[in-house]
């Protein structure tokens, strides 16, 4: 499994919190290779992504492809082999923080520091075999490494290649003193950090100019190798700096406050909005969730018309195979037992949200100055224009689509139908009522005497009726399912879905066994007349199967006939389970001579359905292997099985996906059918 951490750790728009990173990481199928391009980010998810690392049973091998700073260098020790391409550096430095207070706050985070600094000094140790004297200073001098000389103080295990990376990466986000000149690297000699002022929520190893929101908890596993387990001490207690009047209640209040409208504000100006917005929703004393639905609503009635585009000239196979990559991306993710080609491995692991831009950008779109939630709304309203040659439209929603209904179908064919091996398979051209007549209801054929004429066939008129029906249902993938990055939206949700079309075909066949419906002849299917149905219920043995044979052997058509009709299925419920598979089982061993199981008994193919809750028992025939028929199962015709459309939204910003099954069944004749009420013992 590869993951790539190629942009600001525990940033959700590059699709790196630790939760998602850690969850990956502990349900990795295989060994894990961690390819970094990063100046770092969040410290406690570093932390976190580090600590699952060391903690998986998995070979972990890191190649830094371009940049690993900061706390993304922490991560690379992590690797149990650590690879450097020849023109990669790496970086280490004290970690920092922005904060405000009087000075015993500030001499709090100052010992907060310090003690984060010996955790990172620590694993630095652990990898390189340095002392933690000789470590400090690299730390305190921000220390940028080469490959060579990364690989000389044992940072490294070796060099190779040339970095692949091709991200650009912004320094200027970041209050590095000496940033050197490199390919990947935008504004190299950055200035000086701006102070920040934001609530003390969270320490980052990089801070940036913004002050961020406190990140949700992210669990840290259990570091099990040899390497120092990272132990997080929880920060020391805020001193108290309000009057002496007030009360422990009033302080915490303050702190709240101070909290809710720090967060407020951030997320304002994350979504690009007037600070004046913000003013105006602290002001209102609204909830910090309350606060992210009217951002949502403000950005949806300012959503800009894209204008902004240019015709991509990507040739038609590429596109195509393009959205297959990034579908068959989205369902590895959602399902890692999904398997990936070698060009959706280059989409694995990205959030919806990251694809959409991607998918967007490729298509001649620029989405450098749109927020996310203005991205999940354009994905949705876009079509990508025709280029030449191209006679198909391809957009995000195409793709979203074509995942939701390739699992969709894949849960339908999973899922089992016993009523497979005794029925037939047809398709009816609409959905109008047909007829169809017993193949034992035709006339017997007649002698030709010498110059005599042949005699036209004729067919009985009783015939039996029945229409198919229409079954559905819809899955709406909206903006909202992009910016929360729900996956279940593409594997449990449709794959329940798909189960539940193949119940349906299932409910309409059993429906006809088990209800016992009237024929054309006005006599239920199952009956003495028919001579189908066995006069008092036994349970399954020897005798009772021979009963059913000889009652269908011995089934004669309307013409006099012999059907010769043959069991080949014994279907069973779950109570007669044991003694249907006993009595069809070549491993049966009789107790006396006169108990031996018959070759003709363990020729039939037990199918047992949990819609049968009683100790009945049904023998059928095969139709698909004998002249004669049973029950007959339809789909409408050019539309076999589960079908799937998608439709554009226009009341919402989003796609509908519709499932739709055409079917109907009906028993044809029942010389075939044979049923024993069964006993319970």
């Amino acid at each position: 499994m590869e993951i790539l951490i190629y942009g600001i750790v525990g940033d959700s728009a590059d699709g790196l919190e630790a939760a998602w990173l850690v969850d990956r990481i502990q349900h990795a199928p295989d060994d894990i290779t961690v390819r970094i391009n990063s100046l770092g980010g969040l410290l406690f998810d570093g932390f976190a992504i580090y600590n699952a690392l060391k903690a998986s049973p998995r070979t972990v091998t890191v190649i830094v492809d371009g940049v690993a700073g900061s706390i993304a260098s922490v991560i690379a020790m992590a690797g149990d082999r650590i690879i450097m391409a020849e023109n990669a550096v790496m970086m280490i430095h004290k970690p920092a923080d922005g904060t405000y207070g009087d000075a015993d706050a500030l001499r709090t985070v100052a010992d907060r520091l310090d003690f984060l600094q010996n955790q990172l000094v620590q694993i630095y140790a652990a990898r390189t075999g340095m002392s933690e004297d000789a470590l400090h200073p690299l730390l305190d001098a921000e220390t940028w490494m080469s490959a060579p000389e990364a690989l000389s103080l044992h940072f490294i295990d070796e060099i190779a290649g040339h970095a692949t990376a091709t991200n650009l990466l912004d320094a200027s986000r970041f209050g590095f003193r000496a940033v050197p000149a490199h390919p990947l690297i935008a504004n190299a000699k950055s200035p000086p950090a701006p102070t920040a002022v934001i609530t003390p929520q969270e320490t980052n190893m990089d801070p940036e100019t913004d002050p961020a929101p406190t990140p949700a908890p992210t669990p840290t596993p259990t570091v099990t190798t040899d390497t120092p387990p990272i132990v997080i001490a929880p920060a020391p207690a805020q001193p108290t700096n309000v009057a002496d009047v007030a009360s422990h209640a009033a302080q915490q209040a303050i702190v709240a406050e101070r909290q809710r409208a720090a967060t407020i504000r951030n997320e304002v100006r994350r979504a690009r909005l007037p600070d004046t917005f913000g003013d105006t929703l602290v002001d209102e004393g609204v909830s910090i969730d309350a606060a992210r639905t009217r951002i949502i609503d403000q950005i949806a009635s300012t959503a800009p018309v894209i204008t902004n585009y240019s015709p991509a000239t990507i040739p038609v196979a590429q596109f195509q195979a393009r959205a297959e990559a990034m579908a068959l991306a989205i369902a590895h993710r959602a399902n890692p037992r999904n398997q990936l080609n070698d060009d959706a491995r280059g989409f694995a692991g990205r959030r919806l949200i990251v694809l959409a831009r991607d998918w967007m950008d490729a298509t001649g779109v620029s989405t450098r100055n749109m927020t996310d939630p203005q991205v999940a709304q354009a994905v949705f309203r876009y079509r990508q224009p025709q280029n030449a040659g191209q006679h198909t439209t391809a957009d995000f929603a195409g793709v979203l689509a074509n995942t939701v209904s390739r699992t969709l179908r894949r849960g339908y064919e999973l899922a089992p139908r016993t009523f497979a091996a005794f029925c037939r398979q047809t398709s009816v051209p609409d959905f109008r009522e047909v007829s169809r007549i017993a193949l034992s209801d035709i006339s017997a054929m007649q002698q030709v005497a010498e110059g005599g004429e042949y005699q036209y066939a004729t067919v009985g008129d009783s015939q039996e009726k029945y229409a198919v029906g229409k079954f559905g249902q819809i899955i709406s993938l909206t903006w909202e399912t992009i910016i929360n990055d729900d996956l279940s939206a593409f594997d449990r949700i449709p794959q329940a879905m798909g189960q539940e079309a193949a119940q349906v075909e299932g409910d309409v066949v059993y429906a006809v066994l088990l209800s016992n419906p009237l024929m054309a002849d006005g006599v239920p299917l199952f009956h003495a007349t028919h001579g189908n149905l066995a006069a008092a219920g036994a349970p399954i043995n020897i005798d009772s199967l021979q009963a059913g044979r000889t009652a269908m052997r011995t089934q004669r058509a309307p013409k006099g006939r012999f059907t010769s009709a043959t069991p080949a299925t014994l279907v069973v419920g779950p109570l007669r389970e044991q003694q249907a598979n006993q009595y069809t089982s070549a491993n049966y061993v009789a107790t006396i001579s006169g108990d031996i199981n018959p070759d003709y008994n363990r020729a039939l193919a037990p199918q047992v359905e949990p819609r049968i809750l009683d100790y009945s028992f049904f023998l059928a025939a095969d139709p698909n292997a004998q002249p004669i028929d049973t029950i007959e199962y339809a789909y409408l015709a050019g539309y076999e099985g589960l079908q799937t459309e998608e439709r554009q939204g226009f009341e919402v910003d989003g796609i509908d996906i519709k499932a739709r099954l055409v079917f109907g069944a009906k028993a044809i004749d029942h010389r075939a059918l044979y049923k024993n009420p069964g006993a319970a013992n």
